[in-house]
């Protein structure tokens, strides 16, 4: 073994000697690029939770942390946010936790090895926003001011950040996209909101209030218009998004909207019908995810809902992203958007007691038994309860497994 090799030894013992002989509740966010370059890894955290509180195990189901955390937040690849005692804490495959920031900082992940903490300064008209781009192998990436990261704030890379971005000369913001660097993707524009921008498709979402009846369009990276409509969801998922092309009722009482699924062209790739929204005619309509989308199907007709509050049918069904039927005839009061190939179908008990299972892509009901609860898949588990008890469930086969046999 030669001098090198030795020495790079006897630093990853000291290291780790330090790193587990000290509380960990004295790090802070300078110890995490040590620490985080040392455990790159294939294993992946997964959440937990344990009487009202959240921790994490592998995806062996081995115990990484107690559940003492009132809250988690995104899960990456290579590490985990999570918030105790006021204060937020990045969380690493072996346990590890990093102190990052009090309640005020909000942190975000970005992708698997970035996250932003947010706080507010003293400036010129009053306190402004500072946010700070980590990576937890890089340590800080950029500052940016007068930029706030929204709570549904997602992106598909590093390269844009959904911001809520402030502009000191007219004192007014607006959603838009910043880049590492701090410049804004999108001019400003009082009339104009950009909803939504997925750099790996080069398309956005926006509205312009001057243009009542096409007032929403898919636009690309320059802003220009690909195509307009009456209404518009927010975003594109699994390369799809939802339309309505004119806003005209094809029923009234039923509140039935004509429209359809588009891909980033802006051509149409299948029919469907659109039913409102309590807040906005296609703001909370599903999404495609894992590459299907529950429905209703009701004479040969494909039906999205925006509001669940129907009585238990047996017209749900499961379409792909080109409109074919996977499964059919699927008898359920609800069945939530996919995540992870799985999605929670709701259905009545003979006591009219709502109970929730996992089904899988095909149509399958992958769970034997009914729970109270079901939280979305995160990295191949998901959350659930039942009669008080705590459990993850896997997302391949819908076993289950009690939390409190962790160890």
């Amino acid at each position: 073994m030669n001098i090198r090799k030795l020495i790079l030894l006897f630093f990853t013992v000291c290291m780790a000697a330090f790193c587990y002989g000290r509380d960990t509740s004295s790090y802070n966010i300078k110890d995490l690029i040590p620490i985080a370059r040392d455990l790159q890894t294939t294993d992946i955290l997964v959440p937990y939770q344990l009487n009202g509180k959240w921790g994490f195990v592998n995806q062996r189901l081995e115990k990484i942390t107690d559940a003492e955390y009132e809250y988690r937040r995104d899960v990456t690849k290579y590490f985990a946010l999570a918030y105790k005692n006021d204060a937020w804490f990045v969380i690493l495959c072996d346990g590890q936790e990093i102190k990052i920031g009090n309640k005020k900082s909000n942190p975000f992940a970005i992708v698997e090895e970035y996250f932003t903490i947010q706080e507010l300064i003293p400036g010129r008209n009053g306190e402004r926003y500072k946010t700070t781009i980590h990576s937890v192998f890089d340590g800080e990436i950029a500052v940016l001011y007068d930029c706030e990261i929204p709570v549904a704030g997602k992106t598909q890379s590093l390269e844009y950040i959904q911001v809520y971005a402030y502009d000191p000369v007219t004192n007014s913001g607006r959603t838009n996209y910043v880049n590492a660097k701090g410049e804004l993707k999108f001019p400003y524009d009082e009339y104009i909101s950009i909803y939504s921008y997925d750099e790996s498709l080069g398309r956005g979402v926006m509205r312009n209030k001057q243009d009542p009846d096409k007032d929403y369009a898919i636009i690309d990276k320059d802003m220009n218009i690909i195509k307009k409509f009456s209404d518009l969801s927010e975003k594109f998922s699994d390369g799809l998004i939802a339309g309505i092309d004119e806003y005209k009722y094809r029923d009234q009482e039923k509140l039935e909207i004509p429209g359809g699924y588009y891909d980033v062209n802006g051509e149409k790739r299948f029919s469907v019908i659109f039913h409102k929204s309590p807040i906005k005619t296609i703001y909370l309509i599903q999404s495609f995810n894992s590459g299907v989308l529950p429905c209703r199907i009701v004479d040969g007709e494909t039906h999205v809902m925006g509001d669940y509050s129907i009585y238990e049918e047996n017209d749900w069904g499961i379409i792909d992203t080109e409109g074919h039927i996977i499964a059919s005839h699927i008898t359920a009061k609800k069945i939530e958007e996919f995540s992870g190939g799985v999605a929670n179908i709701i259905t009545k008990n003979n006591e009219g007691k709502e109970e929730v299972r996992l089904i899988n892509t095909n149509g399958k009901i992958i769970t034997k038994d009914a729970f109270d609860t079901i939280e979305e898949c995160v990295n191949g588990y998901c959350a659930a309860q039942k009669d008080g008890e705590d459990y993850l469930i896997s997302a391949k086969d819908g076993k289950s497994y009690r939390c409190r046999d962790f160890r």
